[in-house]
């Protein structure tokens, strides 16, 4: 795959901030960034016109479920948010390596 071929949506309102040469590391290397034009993370129904097309994902704190991906289950990629709740308040994310809980 030409990645000059491809669009990346970057949602993350972080991304870039504390070092710039990210976005332009991104930039000069796929054909297109979509960047997220607001301030908050996006809702599942904000998100989903964005994904349409896409060919990669870098994600913020979106609400990433199937409504967004048009898959109508569960996405099989996650936001940092979503990742830490399906880990537990606890810690123990009951994966090899994971914390004993």
């Amino acid at each position: 795959m030409d990645l000059k071929n491809c669009r990346v949506l970057v949602t993350p309102t972080s991304y870039g901030k504390n070092d710039p040469s990210l976005k332009t590391f991104l930039e000069e290397r796929v054909g297109e960034v979509i960047y997220n034009p607001t301030a908050k993370p996006l809702g599942s129904a904000q998100l989903q016109p964005f994904l349409k097309g896409v060919d990669g994902y870098i994600a913020g704190l979106d609400e990433i479920d199937g409504a967004a991906t048009g898959t109508g289950e569960a996405a099989h990629s996650r936001s940092r948010r979503q990742r830490d709740q399906l880990n537990g308040l606890d810690g123990h994310t009951g994966l090899p390596g994971g914390p004993a809980g």
